[in-house]
């Protein structure tokens, strides 16, 4: 079954042929993406970001995945945009800034399969960080391609599906460097 997957621009400018660790895992987790029947969710703000900062790699799984129909678009929709409403009004402040700069993920996450595929430990601490607040957000899946524990091939292998032991409500957040 084809699932409809948000990869969040930092995999995409991370991947590369280099033989950097982190270049190597998110080109193989492009490379898992174009060779699956899984399809690639954007929303404007997330796709402005993968078009800001390309890696020759993104564009060409962008251009590949496109061309074969696999790029879905969505817009952001009024059932869910009563979400930035509330983590304006969380209790800790000075994490809005950086929540809001990522709401995107978590908005075309929701419209879609709920999964996130992404780099960024402190926005998935961020986001841990409000649940009480902003409760609808918790069933979002967040797999990191740099976490070794998160065996994110053995998921892709064992068709990308949405788990709950991977919702945000189950993440222990880690302190980040």
């Amino acid at each position: 079954m084809s699932r409809f997957l948000v990869v969040d621009a930092c995999v995409a400018t991370s991947a590369s042929t280099k033989q950097i660790p982190v270049s190597k895992i998110c080109k193989n987790i492009l490379d898992e993406v174009l060779k699956s029947t899984h399809k690639l969710v954007f929303n404007q703000q997330l796709q402005k970001e993968w078009f800001d900062h390309p890696s020759k790699l993104g564009i060409m799984i962008f251009s590949s995945m496109k061309s074969r129909g696999r790029i879905i678009k969505i817009d952001e929709s009024g059932e869910i945009s009563h979400l930035k409403e509330k983590v304006l009004v969380i209790k800790d402040r000075s994490r809005v800034p950086a929540i809001m700069k990522d709401m995107h993920l978590i908005e075309a996450a929701l419209l879609s399969d709920k999964i996130i595929i992404s780099l960024d430990k402190k926005a998935r601490n961020n986001f841990c960080s409000i649940l009480n607040d902003v409760q609808e957000i918790s069933v979002v899946n967040w797999l990191n391609p740099e976490e070794p524990n998160e065996n994110i091939f053995l998921w892709f292998s064992n068709g990308a599906n949405y788990e709950e032991s991977r919702a945000l409500r189950n993440f222990v957040p880690q302190t980040t460097s």
